[in-house]
């Protein structure tokens, strides 16, 4: 077995509640050869002695964090965009399509099953420690969300057994991707943390963009991940098992440490600052994504994107609901910069 993809392998496995960057999970000769087999990351996690039980931190300071860079769409693949790329005024018209489509909710909006979640090759993981980030400790607490240890679900959707590909043939070259985040049931104050994401298709563009290897087309893509992909799926899938009858509940979702360029350069320059200095300590700013020009702007970020697509698949659970964005910083530890923040509030009409 090549020790560069076991190590990759290894240390998902053992480290998933720490963000790191999962960035060796394809195969470095044609895209012909398996990614890693099932049986490869079973047999990784059994070497493993025991877990290390790390207190729950933010996403790694990276560009290759599935929760900020969120591949959202209906059925399209996407490239990541090189960094900055997305001007504050694109992200505008792209919050206003978003904001549209969250109005009219999807025309078809997606059923997924635990079947279909099996198919998919996902497994969840919840031995994790159940706790809140630091620095989201201040405006949990303002906000009143249940924070005790019995109140808090911290799961991990992994892709990491063998699944049914779009085209209806059964894959074992897993991408190892994962959805991990913080759900938090509750009649008022449903809450999910989005913690550390890379979907199938980020797992499989990062490793083929860091090894100068051609991205794969649409067509073949098709082959190497399942019908359930996207971050707005799983997470709902995951959030309606843990919050049951109370899943239309969801208040709050919070995108903890914004690392990427594209999204902080947007924040950037949305308040005319230069790059990185943004110093907001919470409770920050809040935008209405309706009335405002700034909301949209934000709403039409990766970070927004999946945050739509939940709401406009989920309308008939949601109903009516006035989509509002905080953004915030807290201490951070990169050349003294400060950490990005943002909170999506499905408020009430």
């Amino acid at each position: 077995m090549n020790s560069k993809r076991l190590l990759a392998i290894l240390i998902v496995a053992t480290f998933s509640d720490i963000a790191f960057s999962l960035q060796g999970f394809v195969n470095s000769r044609s895209w012909s050869t398996p990614i890693h087999t099932a049986a490869t990351v079973s047999n990784g996690r059994q070497k493993i002695a025991g877990r290390v039980a790390s207190t729950f931190g933010p996403d790694s300071p990276t560009e290759y964090l599935g929760s900020i860079q969120e591949l959202e769409g209906e059925g399209h693949f996407h490239r990541k965009r090189a960094p900055n790329t997305l001007s504050y005024t694109d992200a505008v018209c792209k919050g206003e399509k978003y904001l549209g489509l969250i109005q009219q909710g999807s025309p078809t909006p997606p059923v997924f099953t635990q079947d279909d979640f099996k198919k998919g090759g996902w497994t969840e993981d919840s031995t994790f420690p159940q706790v809140i980030a630091d620095d989201l400790k201040t405006p949990i607490q303002a906000l009143g969300i249940p924070s005790a240890p019995k109140d808090i679900r911290r799961i991990s959707a992994q892709q990491y057994s063998e699944f049914t590909n779009m085209n209806g043939q059964i894959q074992d070259d897993v991408s190892g991707a994962q959805f991990l985040q913080v759900y938090i049931p509750s009649a008022t104050k449903g809450t999910i943390i989005a913690s550390e994401n890379v979907s199938p298709e980020q797992s499989i563009a990062m490793y083929r963009r860091e090894n100068n290897l051609p991205q794969l087309t649409a067509a073949q893509l098709r082959d190497y991940v399942p019908n359930l992909r996207r971050w707005s799926d799983v997470v709902w899938f995951v959030w309606a098992k843990q919050a049951g009858n109370q899943a239309g509940k969801l208040r709050y979702i919070f995108r903890d440490n914004v690392v990427t360029a594209e999204t902080k350069g947007v924040i950037d320059q949305m308040f005319g600052i230069p790059k990185g200095t943004l110093d907001l300590k919470w409770p920050g700013k809040t935008f209405d994504v309706k009335k405002t020009k700034e909301g949209k702007g934000l709403l039409g970020t990766a970070h927004g994107s999946g945050i739509a697509w939940l709401m406009a698949d989920h309308k008939a659970e949601l109903g009516e609901r006035n989509l509002k964005v905080t953004v915030f910083t807290s201490a951070g530890s990169h050349m003294d910069q400060k950490t990005y923040n943002m909170l999506f509030e499905l408020a009430d009409p």
